[in-house]
């Protein structure tokens, strides 16, 4: 097993980690009526399957036919002969960026949206949605991601701090964390927040349409997308999910058709 491999498994494992230490710590929910749900069932079904489809991609696919595609790359230099914390946070903001414009791709782009709609099936938004998310969303987007950083040419340690970052974002920025009122205003101007990451999970798409950015909120408060909850009261106990003719069943076959159903 190389570096890189270990350093995988110790974020994904650093990610499953807190998923159930804010389930199970910081909400208090019983570990047997979790584990033994429909929910966590059909969840941890679709994560492993997952895994094991995106190891096989990666194996026999992206690698042997992608890897000298990404031998471009317009900011190597530029990197070469920077400071290594200004490296990590051009990279940061760079990789935000990205996951920014897909994430605003795939809620305007109507089949992507059916690929990317199973995440927002949730009507309990906390760490379990973590998981949720579509095989083929997820080879997508390793596919770009990888052009992409190949051809910025953004350096491994940059892409290995936002890794760590969003292997600890995501349970959190999916939990139901409230702050005080004062801090929030300031706080999610500098990093989202759960509560203004939920309003992004409103049933309402013309209200969830919105606060596409994965870390930080610049990009939202950038192009226009950003919908800060201090300002909406509305917004406080929002209706989360997607319409009945969109929703999957709790099970693994129906999240994977799901992007194939009539609606």
């Amino acid at each position: 097993m190389d570096f890189i491999s270990a350093q995988k498994i110790i974020l994904k494992l650093l990610n499953y980690f807190l998923v159930f230490f804010f389930l199970f710590i910081v909400y208090k929910k019983n570990i047997l009526n979790v584990i033994l749900s429909s929910r966590f069932l059909a969840y941890s079904s679709l994560e492993i399957f997952k895994k094991i489809f995106m190891l096989f991609f990666v194996g026999y696919v992206f690698t042997p036919y992608f890897n000298d595609l990404l031998n471009f790359s317009i900011l190597e230099n530029f990197y070469a002969n920077s400071h290594y914390v200004f490296i990590v946070l051009i990279s940061l903001l760079l990789i935000d960026f990205f996951q920014y414009a897909l994430h605003f791709i795939q809620h305007n782009v109507p089949v992507l949206w059916r690929l990317h709609r199973l995440h927002h099936f949730d009507k309990t938004v906390d760490g379990l949605t973590n998981f949720l998310s579509h095989p083929i969303e997820g080879v997508i987007g390793f596919i770009l991601l990888s052009f992409f950083i190949a051809i910025i040419g953004i350096p491994i340690e940059g892409l290995f701090v936002y890794t760590i970052l969003t292997a600890i974002h995501g349970p959190y920025g999916h939990s139901d964390i409230r702050f005080n009122e004062k801090f929030e205003k300031v706080f999610n101007k500098i990093f989202i927040t759960p509560q203004f990451h939920r309003v992004h999970h409103h049933l309402d798409m013309k209200r969830g349409n919105s606060n596409f950015g994965g870390l930080f909120p610049f990009w939202d408060m950038l192009f226009g997308t950003a919908v800060f909850p201090n300002k909406n009261k509305i917004f406080t106990n929002p209706t989360l999910g997607i319409s009945t003719d969109q929703k999957p069943n709790y099970s693994i076959l129906s999240f994977l058709i799901n992007p194939f159903k009539k609606s």
